[in-house]
């Protein structure tokens, strides 16, 4: 009975170990999948970084051309500036200029309004002076005599 109860140990202690072996080979392809699968997410977490770094490089690059097209921008905006004073200060000039312009031809036209007026009233006088209208040609020199006083002023001003 003894190679019985050997035979019977041995045949618990094989199974013993196969069972041992078969948990250990479970085990173990459960940790190699485990693994292979910790393995597959670094790879996609690898990739998904390489893919943001690469979006982060454009990001950069387009925000450097930003920069650029902000700095360029910014100096148009102060030599646009510089040209609108300048010709705010040529404009504001050139209103002086106009205005000065416009009170001389106003003068002007006030002259030529007085010089006018005296010579049409002698021209008048000297008509009724030669047809012996004395009376009258004294009534039109009369009556121009402050458009030929300043006429006279005027004269004397230009020589």
């Amino acid at each position: 009975m003894k190679q019985g109860s050997v035979r019977q140990s041995m045949a618990v202690t094989w199974f013993i170990l196969a069972i041992i072996f078969v948990g250990a080979t479970a085990v173990g392809g459960s940790s190699i999948r485990r693994h292979s699968a910790l393995e597959r997410r670094v790879v996609t977490a690898e990739s998904l970084l390489a893919e943001w770094d690469a979006r982060i490089a454009v990001m950069r690059d387009h925000a450097e051309q930003l920069r650029s097209h902000l700095t360029d921008t910014r100096t148009e905006l102060v030599s646009t500036k510089r040209m609108l004073q300048t010709t705010r200060s040529l404009l504001e000039e050139a209103a002086v200029d106009i205005r000065t312009a416009n009170d001389a031809a106003e003068q002007h036209r006030r002259e030529m309004t007085v010089l006018k007026t005296c010579l049409a009233g002698a021209a008048n006088a000297l008509q009724y002076m030669a047809a012996a209208d004395h009376y009258r040609a004294l009534y039109v020199m009369t009556s121009v005599d402050r458009e030929c006083r300043e006429a006279r002023a005027l004269l004397a001003v230009t020589r």
